[in-house]
């Protein structure tokens, strides 16, 4: 009795989920109907308009457009002569020549439209295989973005990369000055130069401005036997040995020489606010040979 039972209650569960597929797939049909009758019915209606316009276009089905409609069971869409007056002060406000190059743009993509029973599917745009990957997202942002005047910070290959990083991260503003650090709300008691103490401490004032880095940059110049270094900003110290007439292997040397001096001054401006030790130019230049030497030594 048991058995039957249970044989009943699989055969009324079984018939039951076949119910509910068909209900579902008669519920999408007719969502896909209805979509299909709302998109034949702007056609047909826009076709209509456009002839009224003299837009019309030869190459248009629209009698097949009308059979379709009627075989879905549509609302018929009625000539524009019989939508009233309003529709026909539609048609006249369309005179105007932008809103008729418009509305034929709207009818040429229109009319490169195919309705069919296919499931809809998404296609990526910008990628060769239709599919989305990060690639093609990154050439799609990319393109037509000129990059040409972006500078580019050439690292010196001798040097330890934490040199190489500061300057590239001081290139960009992004070191902690006193002064960028006030400027994202970090309360700093004194703002000032700590090798000057006459103006405020930014990467400009620090490294190109300030008396001791005027010193450090004339010391440089006697010591590589260049011309006087006159910069204006981090990235015209960056680019010195480009213009200093010298040979290739010369060039590295200096670009790697002013790094170290760079790394060498910040290092002192730390050491004077962190541990309060007097920051002298002679200690600074002293910094800067051992620190050339050793890596000239490690090197060899």
């Amino acid at each position: 009795m048991t058995k039957k039972v249970t044989q009943e209650a699989e055969l009324k569960l079984a018939t039951a989920e076949m119910d509910h597929e068909q209900a579902m797939v008669s519920f999408r049909e007719g969502i896909k109907a209805s979509a299909i009758v709302s998109l034949l019915q702007a056609r047909i209606k826009m076709a209509y308009e456009a002839k009224e316009t003299s837009l019309m276009c030869p190459a248009w089905p629209v009698d097949s457009w009308v059979a379709k409609l009627k075989e879905l069971g549509g609302k018929a869409v009625p000539l524009s002569a019989e939508a009233g007056e309003s529709s026909k002060s539609e048609e006249r406000s369309l005179v105007v020549s932008p809103e008729k190059q418009q509305l034929a743009q709207i009818y040429d993509l229109l009319s490169n439209f195919e309705i069919n029973d296919r499931g809809d599917t998404w296609e990526r745009i910008g990628a060769d295989s239709k599919e989305f990957s990060v690639g093609a997202v990154k050439r799609l942002l990319a393109k037509g973005n000129d990059h040409s005047s972006n500078f580019i910070l050439e690292w010196c290959k001798w040097l330890p990369t934490k040199c190489n990083v500061f300057a590239w991260r001081a290139e960009m503003g992004r070191i902690p000055t006193t002064l960028a650090l006030r400027n994202r709300n970090i309360y700093v008691e004194d703002v000032n130069c700590p090798f000057c103490n006459d103006r405020e401490e930014t990467i400009e004032h620090i490294f190109t401005a300030c008396r001791t880095a005027t010193i450090i940059w004339n010391f440089v110049s006697n010591w590589c036997r260049v011309p006087n270094c006159f910069v204006f900003s981090f990235r015209d110290l960056m680019e010195i040995h480009n213009h200093s007439g010298l040979n290739e292997r010369e060039k590295t040397i200096l670009n790697g020489i002013i790094i170290i001096c760079c790394w060498s001054i910040w290092k002192a401006r730390n050491e004077f606010r962190f541990a309060n030790k007097p920051a002298r130019v002679e200690n600074i230049i002293s910094e800067i040979k051992t620190g050339f030497y050793g890596l000239e030594v490690e090197q060899s």
